[in-house]
C-alpha cells in the first residue's frame, strides 16, 4: 500500500500580501513636496471635499475620501505639505499626500473609499459674487468658479466651455442650482448662471423642457418636440 505526502501550505504563500490599510499602494516618494497655507476648501454639491485653495491661488485636488479625511485635521489657516504634481500651466495641484503641521499624513491609499457622500438632491440655493478665479477638475478641465464670497459654483465641463467668458476672474456671477451648504463652505450645482438674476443661460447638459399649452388650449395635447397630435 503506497504512502501519501502530505504537504502543508507555509503561512507565508498562503495568502496574498496586502498593503496597510493607512499606507499608500504606490511609492509616493519621487513626487515633488509643495508648500502652502489653506485659503479655504472646496466642497461639492453632494457634500463632499474635492480640495481645497492654498493663499498662493494653487487649487489643490484631492480624491474625494481622501479630502473628507483632510478636513477633519486641518483648517482655514493651517499651513500644509502636499506631495502630487502641479499642472504645467494651470494652477492646480493634484495632492496624493497631505501633511499638517503636527506631521499627521493623509495619504491617497489606492484602496476602495471609506466614505461615500450623499448623492441626493441638496437644496436649491442662490448665489452672487466676483468671480476669484476659474475652477478646474484633475483632468485640467475648466468646471466652474471660486467667487471672492467663497462659494462654488460648479457646471459640467461641456457648458463650461461653452461660456467660458462668463467664468474669468473678476466677473460678476450670479448662480442657482441644487447643492450643500456647510461649516466648510457652499457649493451649487448651477443649473442657471449669468452676470445678474436678470440675464441667465441655462446649464444643464439636456436643456430645459419646454412648457406646453394650457388646459383647454387647442394644442394641449400636443407634445413639444413631436410630430405627433393626439387632440380633434
Amino acid at each position: 500500500m503506497g504512502s501519501i505526502l502530505l504537504v502543508m501550505a507555509s503561512p507565508v504563500w498562503a495568502r496574498a500580501e496586502q498593503a496597510p490599510a493607512d499606507a499608500s499602494v504606490y511609492d509616493l516618494s519621487p513626487l515633488p513636496v509643495s508648500e502652502g497655507t489653506i485659503a479655504q476648501f472646496i466642497p461639492t454639491p453632494q457634500g463632499g471635499i474635492d480640495g481645497f485653495l492654498l493663499t498662493n491661488g494653487i487649487q489643490v485636488i484631492l480624491p474625494p475620501d481622501m479630502g473628507l479625511q483632510v478636513s477633519t485635521i486641518t483648517h482655514v489657516g493651517d499651513k500644509v505639505k502636499i506631495q502630487g504634481l502641479r499642472g504645467e500651466t494651470l494652477p492646480i495641484l493634484r495632492g496624493f499626500s497631505v501633511t499638517d503641521t503636527h506631521k499627521r499624513t493623509i495619504r491617497e491609499t489606492g484602496l476602495p473609499k471609506t466614505y461615500t457622500p450623499h448623492h441626493g438632491t441638496g437644496p436649491y440655493l442662490v448665489t452672487q459674487g466676483v468671480i476669484k478665479q476659474p475652477l478646474y477638475n484633475q483632468q485640467g478641465m475648466l468646471c466652474g468658479a471660486i467667487l471672492s464670497n467663497q462659494s462654488i459654483i460648479w457646471v459640467s465641463p461641456i457648458k463650461a466651455l461653452e461660456y467660458s467668458a462668463m467664468f474669468r476672474k473678476g466677473k460678476t456671477l450670479y448662480a442657482r442650482g441644487s447643492g450643500s451648504a456647510t461649516t466648510l463652505g457652499e457649493a451649487i450645482q448651477a443649473q442657471e448662471i449669468g452676470p445678474s438674476m436678470k440675464q441667465t443661460v441655462q446649464t444643464n447638459l439636456h436643456g430645459s423642457v419646454k412648457r406646453g399649452a394650457a388646459a383647454g388650449m387647442p394644442d394641449y395635447d400636443l407634445i413639444p418636440g413631436s410630430d405627433f397630435y393626439s387632440g380633434e
